[in-house]
């Protein structure tokens, strides 16, 4: 089976005041790597950060699929799933409304999105 890079990284620095998350990271993950684990602090979740486009890295480069972060975001986003660790649903939002705005994000009309999301939680 050929080497498939889904994402390669080159000096991905990444800086927070005076603390460096990710100082100089040369990463290649190759394709059928389904986790990313490390230590408390290690800078797991500021690489995921920057490889979905969520933030743009201090110095270096990324790519995830082929696509660059900072410029695909959207795209990337429509073909990469990522589960973060801590709960991403605001306290005072309701479930159902939370999955119509991702269905939203994604492009789906929105009483269509009210539907698929009262479907996918059998409200």
């Amino acid at each position: 089976m050929p080497f498939v890079t889904v994402i390669s990284a080159a000096g991905l620095t990444m800086q927070f005041g005076s603390q460096r998350a990710l100082d100089s990271l040369d990463l290649e993950v190759p394709k059928g790597v389904t986790g990313l684990v490390g230590a408390n602090g290690a800078g797991k979740t500021t690489l995921m950060s920057i490889a979905l486009g969520l933030r743009p890295a201090t110095s270096g480069t990324i790519t995830v699929l082929g696509l660059d972060p900072a410029k695909d975001a959207a795209r990337l986003r429509s073909v990469v799933g990522y589960g973060p660790e801590r709960n991403v649903l605001p306290e005072d939002m309701p479930a159902s409304d939370f999955v119509k705005h991702l269905a939203e994000v994604r492009g789906m009309p929105k009483s269509e999105a009210r539907g698929r999301a009262s479907d996918a939680l059998w409200l």
